[in-house]
This record gives C-alpha cells, sequence and structure tokens, in this order.
C-alpha cells in the first residue's frame, strides 16, 4: 500500500520458561520445571566427576567389592569426552521393561558406569530417584551436579509480504536493500555497512559459529557462506577427520544427534543471514564470511544446556574464530561457564544476546551474556531512532553495547524472509562486525577484537549508564580503528518521530463538526494462519494504519482469549509494537486496544 505503514504481528509456538511439556519430532514427553525465571528439564542434571588416580586405575572387574565405584544405574550420555566415541568398559544393562516415562531421548540408553571410566562431565537422568540422596551417596565421587537448565531463543517476529530473489554473489558491487536500515540509515543509526564493505567484506576462511536452531543451508542467500569441513567425506558414513562425528561437513545437529543442523523454526537462519546473507532482498554484515550451523534448539524454541555445551565444544574443536549465541536464561551454569572458558582459551570470542525481559541484568543476571569472562560480549538491541528497543535487557555494567534490533530482515527457511525483533538480532550483528576485524587483521586475538569493537562505537546518549560503553556498534569505525586508520567520524542525527499535527478546520459559520482525533476507518486488522515448518502453527495479525494516523498511536494492547474467551495472555508495547509468540491449539479471540496519544482508546476484535 502506497501511503500505508503495516504493523504486524507474528504468534509462533514457543512455550516460554513457564511452560509444563514440551513436545518436538523426535522427543518423547519431556516435562519442564520451572522456578521463577528458570526453568529446567525435570530430574535431569549436569555432574562434574571427580578424577583421580585412584579412579583412573581402579579396575572395572566384576568384583562385588568394586560396585562401591559405580554410578548407580541412570540414563547417562556423555559430553566434553575427548574423542565423543563410547565410553569403554561399559555394561549395558537391557531392563526388562521400557523405561518409565517421561523420556528423553530416545538414543540414550542405560549405562552403568564405573567412575575409572568418566572423563570429565556427564548428562545425566535420575529417573525419580531424590536428587539430596544422590548427592549424597556421591558426595566423595562429584565435583558438582546442577540442573540442566532450559535455554531459549530470544526473538519477537513480524511478518512481511513473502520475496523471494536469486543470489547476487558478487563482491565488489554490494548494495543495501533500503529496508535493511541497520546496515544503512538515513539518521547515521546504522552500523556503516556500505563505508565497512570499501575495506572489506570478509574472508571465507574465517568462520562464525551460529549456535542456535540450526540454519538452512540451502538457502539462495545462504549456501555460498555455509562452512565446509573439508577434512569430511560427505555421505561415506566414515569419520574421516576423527574428530568423533561422521560426515559433519557442514556442522552438527546436537539436538537429534545428526549431521542435518536444519532449522525449524527460523530463528537459526534469521541470525545466519544478519552475519552473511548475500541476495537482492537481504544482506548480511559480513556477506564473504562462513557461517557454521551448530544446532541445539529443538522446533519449541527451546535448547538443553547440555545440548549447548556441546556445540560450544564442538566449535572449540574445529577452531571457530567467532560464537554467536543468541538464547539464554537465568539459570547459573558452572559447566556452561567452563564450555565458554574453554572457548577463551582456544582464542574465540563469545558473542551472546542480553535478552528480552526489560531486565536490569546488572541485579539480576542472564546467562550466558553475564557470565564474569572477558571472552563474552552481552548485546542489547536499539531502534532505527537510537533507543534502547523497549524488549532489551540492559546493564551498566553487563550489557557491553548495542545493536540493530527492531525490524530487522534477514533470511528463514525456504528461501523466504522475514522482519524479526530482538537481541537475537543484536548479537549476530556484533558477531559479523567482529568477523570483519578478524578478516582485515587476522593477527588480532580476541582480547584485541573485543577491545576495538568496544573502543569504536557510535555513542548514543540514550546509552549512557544503560550499557558499559554508551554506544552501538559500528563496522566502519571498527575496522580502521583495526588498520589503525583516522577517519572523519560520522555524527548521527538522533530524531524523534512526533506527532503530526492535524490540519485545523477553518472556522466558518456554523461551525462544522470538528474531524475526529485518530480515523479508525483507516484501520484494519487481518488475521492470517498458516503452519510453519513442520509442526508449529504461527498466526500473522496485520493492524494497517494510514501513516498520517500512526504517529498518533501512544501504544497497543492485545489480549489473547481461548475459545471460552478467558484471558490467556496480555501484551503491552511501548513502541505501538507489541511482537511476541503463542500457539494455537484452540479457537482465540484476539483484541487489539489502540491507546492514542490524545488519551482516547480504540478496540478491535478478531477471531482466529
Amino acid at each position: 500500500m502506497k501511503n500505508t505503514v503495516k504493523i504486524t504481528i507474528s504468534i509462533l509456538s514457543l512455550f516460554l520458561l513457564f511452560s509444563t511439556t514440551l513436545y518436538s519430532k523426535d522427543l518423547k514427553t519431556v516435562e519442564i520445571v520451572s522456578d521463577g525465571k528458570k526453568a529446567q528439564i525435570k530430574n535431569e542434571y549436569i555432574v562434574k566427576v571427580k578424577i583421580n588416580k585412584d579412579n583412573s586405575s581402579a579396575s572395572n572387574s566384576d568384583n562385588k567389592d568394586n560396585n562401591k565405584n559405580l554410578l548407580p544405574l541412570i540414563k547417562v550420555e556423555s559430553f566434553f569426552r575427548t574423542d565423543q566415541k563410547s565410553l569403554p568398559s561399559i555394561t549395558t544393562i537391557t531392563p526388562t521393561t521400557p523405561p518409565t516415562p517421561p523420556y528423553v531421548r530416545e538414543r540414550k540408553i542405560l549405562h552403568r558406569l564405573g567412575l575409572q571410566d568418566i572423563k570429565s562431565t556427564l548428562h545425566v537422568k535420575l529417573g525419580e530417584r531424590d536428587i539430596e540422596d544422590f548427592k549424597k551417596q556421591m558426595q566423595n565421587e562429584i565435583e558438582y551436579i546442577e540442573p540442566n537448565y532450559i535455554v531459549k531463543e530470544f526473538t519477537d517476529t513480524t511478518t512481511t509480504d513473502n520475496n523471494t530473489t536469486t543470489t547476487d554473489n558478487s563482491t565488489s558491487n554490494l548494495t543495501i536493500p533500503l529496508n535493511q536500515w541497520g546496515l544503512k540509515n538515513s539518521n547515521n543509526i546504522d552500523i556503516g555497512a556500505k563505508k565497512a564493505w570499501e575495506i572489506t567484506a570478509g574472508r571465507k576462511d574465517v568462520v562464525v559459529a551460529i549456535i542456535d536452531s540450526g540454519v538452512d543451508y540451502n538457502h539462495e542467500a545462504l549456501k555460498h557462506a555455509i562452512w565446509s569441513n573439508k577434512k569430511e567425506i560427505a555421505n561415506n558414513e566414515i569419520d574421516d577427520d576423527k574428530n568423533g562425528f561422521i560426515d559433519d561437513v557442514r556442522g552438527w545437529d546436537f539436538y537429534e544427534d545428526s549431521n542435518q543442523p536444519y532449522d525449524e523454526t527460523a530463528h537459526g537462519t534469521h541470525c545466519a543471514g544478519i552475519v552473511a546473507a548475500k541476495s537482492k532482498v537481504a544482506m548480511g554484515i559480513a556477506p564473504n564470511v562462513s557461517v557454521m550451523p551448530l544446532r541445539f534448539i529443538g522446533p519449541d524454541g527451546n535448547g538443553a544446556s547440555s545440548d549447548a555445551i556441546r556445540a560450544i565444544e564442538y566449535a572449540v574443536k574445529m577452531k571457530v574464530n567467532v560464537i554467536s549465541s543468541s538464547w539464554g536464561g537465568y539459570g547459573f551454569s558452572r559447566a556452561m561457564k567452563a564450555a565458554i572458558t574453554s572457548a577463551r582459551d582456544a582464542g574465540i570470542l563469545f558473542i551472546a544476546a542480553a535478552g528480552n525481559e526489560k531486565t536490569y541484568t546488572d541485579e539480576e543476571p542472564f546467562y550466558p551474556a553475564n557470565y564474569d569472562l572477558e571472552n563474552i560480549i552481552s548485546v542489547g538491541a536499539v531502534n532505527k531512532y537510537g533507543n534502547l528497543c523497549s524488549f532489551s535487557n540492559y546493564g551498566a555494567k553487563s550489557v557491553h553495547l548495542a545493536a540493530p534490533g527492531s525490524s530487522i530482515l534477514s533470511s528463514i527457511p525456504d528461501n523466504d524472509y522475514d522482519y524479526f525483533n530482538g537481541t537475537s538480532m543484536a548479537c549476530p550483528y556484533v558477531s559479523g562486525v567482529a568477523s570483519l576485524v578478524i578478516s582485515a587483521k587476522p593477527n588480532l586475538n580476541w582480547k584485541e577484537v573485543r577491545n576495538i569493537l568496544f573502543n569504536s562505537v557510535t555513542k548514543l546518549d540514550s546509552l549512557k549508564g544503560i550499557t558499559t560503553t554508551s554506544g552501538m556498534v559500528n563496522a566502519y569505525n571498527a575496522l580502521n580503528l583495526a588498520l589503525g586508520n583516522n577517519p572523519t567520524p560520522i555524527t548521527p542525527i538522533i530524531t524523534t518521530p512526533t506527532p503530526s499535527t492535524p490540519t485545523p478546520t477553518p472556522i466558518v459559520t456554523p461551525t462544522p463538526t470538528p474531524k475526529p482525533y485518530f480515523d479508525a476507518s483507516k484501520v484494519k486488522l487481518e488475521v492470517y494462519k498458516k503452519r510453519v515448518l513442520i509442526k508449529l502453527k504461527r498466526v500473522t495479525l496485520y493492524l494497517d494504519v494510514d501513516e498520517k494516523e500512526l504517529s498518533k498511536i501512544a501504544q497497543v494492547t492485545y489480549i489473547i482469549q481461548d475459545s471460552n474467551k478467558n484471558p490467556m495472555t496480555v501484551f503491552n508495547s511501548e513502541e505501538y509494537f507489541p511482537y511476541s509468540y503463542l500457539t494455537y491449539k484452540d479457537e482465540q479471540t484476539i483484541t487489539y486496544i489502540v491507546e492514542l496519544k490524545n488519551g482516547q482508546e480504540l478496540t478491535f476484535t478478531e477471531d482466529i
């Protein structure tokens, strides 16, 4: 529509931290229990086993006296193993009856493990065993035991008209689509992509690991950028490079233990596109670098910490340059911190989304963004006006910088494109800029790259006191700082949109009735349903508003009701863009309350 601004809200099945049950393609029922903002898979734990000389030299005989060196009968999946192969000296116990639900993964089997066989850390399921009894029984054999926390992707989505295009694989003539304000914005609230590309658009040997929901590696805008394991021969069912993973030619799926890390939520593909997409519809900030798809998030938008840790360890083993992590939660995990520490020791920057909870994370830490590790960069989100997005977490000590995170266009599966919002989108912008700096100056270490990113931000008054650097990442500034150049600084033009002033009605006799402040006839609510990818259903709501009326909106509240008209969810938005996720299993009603700046309210209702 030529004179219409389309406000779009997408509602996607996410089952946030307060969910009770998850369903996915290859999972039996998995129960989640929550304690406030923390959530974990019921009865699953991560156990760090003490390794000492006595254990390592112990005999794994059938001697009954050696039973004290055996872990109880548990479901176990080992990670952090150096070889990723089957543990030696394991006696497999075949139960006479199937394990009692809830199941976890069918690939897990029952083992009785001798402590001498344990390399470092285990992911265990205790069934209904009382955890305190387990801790007491194993107190001399374990260093710590912690919940297997749930982390989630952090994106709010909006949907635009579908567009597809052929890929532009050129490197000398990179252009920015008009609708990608994060790369180039008329008010200079952007990351300076066009000028940065005059220096470098990245190098193929610089690798960004996208630890997420997977990537559509066949996407027209991404297939040029998908990392390739040159030491692995595809489809020969042999671990050619001896890294413990068979046919991992393009990364790994730690959610289903597969060499096909395909995306089932669109989240990972969107993040990968922000880094390295190359097409006429959407460009990434570093279109010539490689992205490594590492999937651990399921189709419900949630992932287990244990799987995320395995993905981090894989990225470390395969020597990536940057890890991009657009997910998180509020549960502190020593095992997760240890994995990111191993990334630091390997010289890898770990870029993390600050979170979408509007939380002051100096007082309420959000992980992994807020582990006290110097190789972590925590990223908040800003909108095209240079203001912190209303959903973004913030913290003067805990959120380091910001990046574009509102109405971000990027790739989604099946050669499609979409606008997403969230610190999930801001995170890969910073990952991409880091990869450009590494491309331009490969000899820099992670500390130097981090300091360059911090010292080259575009300073914004709106970020003072709520981020460490008080600024937004800037690729052009970062590259010039890395190369020792002295470019003319680009000053952002800070503007705040103001309501348009209605044309006053001429006073005549008799005085006509004044025009209404807001013309409700120019608002149209449309509901569009579609099934997304494999199982999830998404409802897209189009609230079309004439652009002259748009500036008169103060905020929008929308209420989701079930078939009995009971309120299920209520969302408010300070920026009249109330993006969120919700499944629709039953008939529901969406009620919009549009609050105008003159205090009036308008209500729109539509059945899904």
